[in-house]
């Protein structure tokens, strides 16, 4: 046997020319899947004043995601932390076991937002406004987030058009 026998006319081994066909298959398996996996409805949370609505902030939902809410305490001033979590489900799920919807800490001043490890969020318009802090858990897809992520920004920044 030659080694004219052993590859292509275009002078590929033919080995080479298998793995080639395999590593292509692979590699729209692996984009095939990605993209159903985008299609997916996943759990998000989004937090926000009420019933002022300002939105405060908006995640993706893991059962190990939590967050705090940091004040001091009204008639003694010592400082309270309460850590919430989520359930596999996606649902809010504080240390007692309850679901609560609204969160509304009895402080001497503006409380704080703290989204797993990340930067805190003091609450001065809500705490001067009395407002409460809504936490709403909904699903969707992980693809349509960062389009209505676009479409509430762009209602923030709405500019005047003259008729």
């Amino acid at each position: 046997m030659t080694d004219e026998d052993s590859t292509l006319s275009g002078g590929v081994p033919e080995p080479t020319v298998d793995y080639e066909r395999r590593a292509r298959r692979w590699n729209v398996f692996v984009t095939a899947l990605l993209v159903v996996i985008l299609f997916i409805p996943m759990p998000f949370v989004r937090f926000e004043t009420w019933p002022a609505k300002a939105m405060l902030g908006e995640h993706l939902v893991t059962p190990w995601s939590r967050f705090r809410i940091c004040y001091e305490s009204f008639p003694k001033g010592e400082a309270v932390a309460e850590v919430f979590g989520f359930n596999w489900r996606g649902r809010l799920k504080n240390g007692d076991g309850t679901n609560p919807q609204f969160i509304h800490p009895g402080s001497v001043g503006p409380a704080v937002l703290k989204w797993q490890n990340g930067p805190e969020i003091i609450l001065h318009a809500a705490y001067a406004d009395g407002d409460l802090i809504r936490v709403e858990t909904y699903w969707q897809p992980m693809i349509l987030w960062p389009f209505k992520m676009i479409w509430n920004i762009r209602g923030h920044f709405k500019v005047p058009v003259k008729s």
